[in-house]
């Protein structure tokens, strides 16, 4: 036997149905603190299992999807504010790449996932589609290179291993080196300094 169980987070209303021990199983709603729809999906024993959808306050959907026991799955899809679709992509058991757009329809991030979980490389795009930030990840913490800016503006270059950043890491700024300095394998300044 299922009910349903009401909880506040954040100020934001959510509905959710019960088992009897506890376990959310079945149809979720959450709203918008003015009592509109956001999220729409199905959990199956604490997991988001089915149908998923995400809404504007007006009532537009912005993304749909699949879960299956907790990973994404199959067609996601994402719209504007004004229902054009922007993008799509396809999980399986939430492996692939993921992708998200900003409203104007430019893709602004993209990311690897192995079972749900970031594994391998992700970007950021500026508004000229440029990558803000190109970073490795290895089973969710980062691990590899990383960038973050544009040599002509500002950017730091480093890399990281099994989450802590390591060896040289080099910032620019207009297209010369301002700063290099090192890091041993447990994230602590060494080495050079310049």
């Amino acid at each position: 036997v299922s009910q349903w169980a009401f909880e506040v987070g954040a100020n934001v209303p959510a509905y959710y149905c019960t088992s009897s021990n506890g376990e959310q199983n079945g149809p979720f709603l959450v709203l918008y603190p003015g009592g509109a729809t956001a999220i729409t999906g199905t959990q199956q024993a604490d997991e988001l299992h089915g149908a998923w959808h995400r809404f504007a306050p007006d009532g537009t959907e912005l993304e749909s999807g699949e879960f299956d026991h907790g990973s994404k799955d199959g067609n996601w899809q994402q719209w504007s504010n004004a229902g054009v679709l922007l993008g799509s992509y396809t999980l399986t058991h939430g492996t692939g790449v993921e992708r998200r757009w900003s409203d104007d329809g430019r893709l602004v991030r993209e990311r690897t996932l192995v079972d749900g979980i970031a594994n391998g490389p992700a970007s950021t795009f500026g508004a000229t589609g440029t990558p803000l930030i190109s970073e490795t990840f290895k089973q969710g913490v980062l691990d590899g290179p990383r960038s973050v800016g544009d040599k002509t503006v500002l950017r730091i270059d480093d890399k990281w291993r099994d989450g802590i950043r390591t060896g040289d890491r080099k910032m620019w700024r207009r297209g010369m080196l301002l700063q290099q300095d090192g890091f041993d394998s447990k994230g602590r300044r060494h080495g050079k300094f310049m």
